[in-house]
């Protein structure tokens, strides 16, 4: 059975195993009891009933599939008496990936600095985003500048996050940037994450002086 990881706790996945016993009355009755296979206690039975449930949130990223052994025991169920007779069957889930992870990002920049006047193209930054869902519909990253990038001043390469300037800077213009990247993953929608770059713009000496006034008398 095939069963998407965002799943809902308490929702059946698909199986109702059942088994019978030919005995009258209480050694008749059969129980249910899944004994191995249920890494983190994933799933639950119903004893009664045979049927199995998602009994805990399920993690692609961590466990794809699993194998329970479910166990129908007579004498409802009392397997620690030396007269109850039991029968194992398997049941197999597979888990299918959504886009539950969002990009993040590796770590704090700090400060990025730039010399005016620069040529366009200088290298600012490189903020680097990682997705941790599996498939690759779903962690492909891609970054913008969505704030702070005064006039257009620094373009960002969509596929790699690397900031560069788009123009010379003028630091008597504009000091200071504070950009905004986001990492977005390729769904629809994408989950998304944001970190601030911080852009000092350093002075070079490219003013001469100039008196107040043209002619002092």
């Amino acid at each position: 059975v095939v069963v998407p990881e965002n799943t809902p706790t308490g929702t059946p996945v698909g199986v109702q195993v059942a088994a019978t016993d030919r005995d009258e009355g209480a050694n008749g009755a059969v129980a249910y009891a899944i004994i191995a296979g249920n890494t983190g206690s994933a799933f639950a039975v119903d004893a009664t009933t045979g049927v199995v449930t998602v009994a805990r949130r399920l993690d692609f990223e961590n466990v794809v599939a699993y194998s329970l052994t479910v166990r129908a025991s007579d004498r409802n169920g009392a397997g620690a008496d030396a007269g109850a007779r039991f029968v194992d069957t398997r049941v197999v889930v597979s888990l299918v990936d959504t886009n539950d992870e969002p990009p993040v990002f590796d770590a704090d920049l700090g400060l990025a600095t730039v010399l005016e006047n620069e040529a366009a193209g200088a290298l600012v930054a490189a903020p680097f985003a990682t997705d941790a869902d599996v498939s690759a519909g779903f962690n492909r990253v891609s970054y913008s500048i969505t704030a702070g990038n005064d006039a257009g001043a620094f373009v960002i390469d969509a596929a790699t996050g690397v900031v560069r300037t788009a123009v010379a800077l003028d630091r008597e213009a504009t000091a200071a940037y504070n950009l905004t990247v986001q990492a977005a993953d390729n769904d629809d929608p994408p989950l998304t994450a944001t970190v601030v770059v911080p852009v000092h713009v350093q002075d070079t000496n490219d003013n001469d002086p100039v008196f107040d006034q043209a002619v002092y008398q």
